[in-house]
């Protein structure tokens, strides 16, 4: 005798279910009530995760890390294993920006009469290795960062007055987090964010405050001009970000778990378009413009024409 698994009642011997016609229908019900909860739970956490619409990453199953402190101490560890203060993609860049502002030199109005040289802005500075090799070319270096720790060392070993005899680039650090910080800030001719953004959960904060650096008009607008040209010269920002393109990043998620997310050469235009109006991926090694498809990684965008 054939009957219901659950109220065992007596089926039909050619009755092709195992299940009675009510307890069948209550657990298809129950099967599409479960699905439709899934999906409500998995639509809440993208919407709490904020990531397509306001990252810029265009695959929705896309999971970003949690953000995590990065070790102010990570270089100091580095060097004692390799015997190299910097990474070699890290040393590549801050030589690129270093000789951009040797290069604009050459081409400002005032020369050669004058040697005026750019005031630049270091965001994440760690413990200013960095900001000391942009320093060379620079009149005023700021380097900050949200690490006390960091700022601390750097202040020891890289900070710089001017003198009244020669001169000498002045170099200061301070702590500041860019997600949070209230202050209206001097302007920069050049930032710098070096392998900042892909850290920071709240990076939308770190850009907004990124832009504010951007140089002004009278009238409050941002200037667009460049160096040498008959147009105000504005701010130059480049920042730097991992390139999902890559064969060694993950596609779903960052593999290093203290990257919150990485973007590809597309989305990255796609979302820092938000802030400027002209952005370039660069090869950090060649200073030339990369195709969307390309691979290489990190890409360095240098960002123009800040948006009002």
């Amino acid at each position: 005798m054939k009957t219901c698994e659950i109220c065992n009642i007596e089926l039909p011997a050619d009755y092709g279910n195992a299940l009675c016609d009510e307890h069948y229908k209550a657990l298809v019900e129950e099967t599409e009530r479960l699905k439709a909860r899934d999906e409500e739970d998995r639509k809440e956490q993208v919407t709490q995760l904020g990531e397509p619409p306001s990252h810029g990453i265009n695959d929705p199953d896309y999971k970003e890390n949690p953000e995590k402190e990065y070790p102010w101490d990570t270089n100091i560890h580095l060097f004692y294993r390799t015997g190299k203060a910097l990474y070699h993609d890290r040393v590549s860049i801050y030589n690129l920006i270093k000789n951009y502002c040797f290069d604009i030199v050459k081409v400002h109005p005032q020369y050669p009469k004058y040697i005026w040289k750019p005031k630049v802005v270091d965001i994440g500075c760690s413990i200013g290795i960095g900001t000391n090799i942009m320093s060379q070319e620079a009149d005023f270096i700021w380097g900050i960062d949200r690490n006390e720790q960091a700022i601390k060392l750097a202040t020891q070993l890289f900070a710089r007055n001017k003198n009244n005899f020669y001169w000498s680039p002045q170099i200061s650090f301070d702590v500041v987090d860019i997600t949070s910080e209230p202050r209206e800030i001097q302007s920069f001719d050049i930032v710098a964010a070096i392998e900042i953004i892909e850290h920071i959960k709240e990076a939308d904060k770190a850009l907004e405050f990124i832009k504010r650096l951007s140089k002004k008009d009278k009238n409050g607008k941002y200037l667009h001009g460049e160096v040498g040209t008959s147009e105000p010269y504005g701010t130059v920002t480049f920042i730097t970000s991992p390139n999902r393109n890559n064969r060694m990043i993950h596609k779903d998620q960052p593999k290093n778990d203290l990257h919150v997310r990485e973007w590809n050469i597309q989305e990255a235009l796609d979302y820092l378009g938000k802030w400027w109006g002209r952005v370039e991926p660069l090869n950090y090694l060649t200073n030339e413009i990369v195709t969307i498809d390309s691979d290489v990684s990190p890409v360095l965008y240098r960002c123009t024409k800040p948006i009002d």
